[in-house]
């Protein structure tokens, strides 16, 4: 296209894995036909593979487990736990700009979100803030097809019944 090689070599990302030096060196599908790493540990065990040049000896899920990035937060520092407070804040719920702001992959951001910040106190913070934003936003929301009082339908200020 008309991409410019500036704009190219900004989305470049480390290669994790070469198809064709794991044909080469005749592993393309060692790992997937490995039984001693579990479908968990598959992604990390390419990595693993394409960090010890193709060689597979001795290639196990300890191994895996030391190239696996672990998704559930369980790896974050202090300063990105309180950044993604900040950028939960911000952004609400939007967890694909959480994760934006945070530089992180929607899985690791999903992950730590359900497995750990929503069991925490700040949780339970932003729930009552979302919820008081909800409400103030519904009272000063001029609606004639509701009654202030008891929420019933109808073009008026305050129904009947009330």
């Amino acid at each position: 296209g008309s991409d410019s090689k500036d704009d190219r070599d900004a989305y470049c990302y480390d290669q994790v894995f070469d198809p064709a030096k794991a044909s080469e060196a005749g592993v393309l599908d060692c790992v997937q036909n490995a039984t001693n790493i579990p479908a968990s540990l598959k992604e990390a065990a390419m990595v693993a593979l394409h960090q010890r040049g193709y060689k597979p000896d001795g290639l196990d899920e300890k191994e895996c487990l030391l190239v696996a990035k672990p998704l559930d937060g369980s790896d974050w520092t202090d300063e990105e736990k309180a950044l993604f407070r900040e950028a939960i804040f911000e952004h609400r719920k939007d967890l694909k700009a959480v994760a934006k702001k945070m530089n992180k992959s929607m899985g690791n951001v999903i992950t730590y979100y359900l497995g750990s910040y929503k069991h925490s106190d700040d949780y339970r913070l932003l729930k009552l803030v979302c919820q008081q934003e909800k409400e103030k936003a519904e009272d000063e929301v001029p609606d004639n097809d509701i009654c202030r009082l008891c929420r019933e339908g109808g073009h008026l200020l305050v129904c009947d019944s009330c």
